[in-house]
């Protein structure tokens, strides 16, 4: 079952205007794309009126990982980013319940919002499961792990931060891999190639499924080399 489709049995649950200003920004993409300086940069001190570093979780579908992390690290402030509105409402919602100060989300597509990373404002980024065939089979060049990708995450990574990818997708861990292992800029924080399995509080809903029919899980991370 597709990314999609698994989003699209989430129930629509719009926030009321109180939550969604405590938690919510939703960026259209055609102004993020015509003028994207009228947008904030993703800043601590923006969004969450302290001076420090921020968590990214790109692609962070119905928040399930996120919200989990963010109420483990209360000290720290986490950003979920992702492009499908009844995803994000979802995330949003459970946020609310667990009365989280730490956390925002933006809808958003990440491309273009990668504009507006600040140099060295990025303590942990996470990838979780991101589509390998986005836009199709054929369109490889649109997937969001690219050169281009590493080097938007080499500007805003502070010293030592760290990229965790995670996918279920064998072929696509290994196009990945080969990106990244010819960016001398990172190295792994494990010394195998990769790690198999990936276990955190709470998992998302696209790995809960996946591994109902026994798929395996991949994963690396990357750390920003000073």
């Amino acid at each position: 079952m597709s990314r999609g489709r698994r989003i699209s049995r989430v129930n629509m649950i719009p926030p009321s205007n109180r939550i969604a200003a405590k938690y919510l920004r939703l960026w259209d993409s055609k102004p993020l794309y015509q003028h994207p300086e009228q947008f904030p940069l993703l800043k601590r001190e923006t969004f969450f009126h302290q001076i420090g570093l921020i968590s990214l979780d790109i692609g962070c579908g119905t928040g399930e990982f996120t919200n989990a992390v963010a109420l483990q690290n209360p000290e720290l402030s986490f950003i979920g980013i992702e492009i499908s509105r009844r995803a994000i409402y979802y995330a949003v919602d459970q946020a609310a319940k667990l009365h989280l100060d730490n956390i925002l989300y933006i809808r958003a597509d990440f491309k273009l919002i990668a504009s507006r990373l600040e140099r060295d404002s990025l303590l942990n980024v996470f990838l979780n499961f991101p589509d390998p065939n986005y836009g199709g089979v054929h369109r490889r060049k649109h997937r969001i792990f690219t050169q281009s990708f590493l080097d938007h995450m080499y500007l805003a990574l502070s010293p030592h931060g760290s990229l965790q990818i995670v996918t279920d997708q064998e072929p696509f861990l290994l196009d990945m891999l080969e990106i990244a292992e010819a960016d001398l800029r990172f190295q792994k924080r494990h010394s195998e190639r990769f790690v198999e399995g990936f276990s955190p509080a709470q998992k998302t809903r696209f790995q809960r499924a996946w591994e109902k029919f026994d798929r395996p899980v991949f994963r690396f991370e990357l750390v920003k080399k000073n």
